[in-house]
């Protein structure tokens, strides 16, 4: 997450979308799936 806030997309990806602050912090864990 940290990453994205800071406008690193994660390897892989396109785009990223950043959430508000509170629902930020209430992730725990993100998922990605292929396909």
């Amino acid at each position: 997450i940290a990453d994205a806030e800071a406008g690193r997309a994660p390897a892989g990806c396109a785009s990223v979308i950043l959430l508000d602050r509170p629902a930020a912090t209430a992730l725990d864990r993100i998922g990605f799936t292929a396909g």
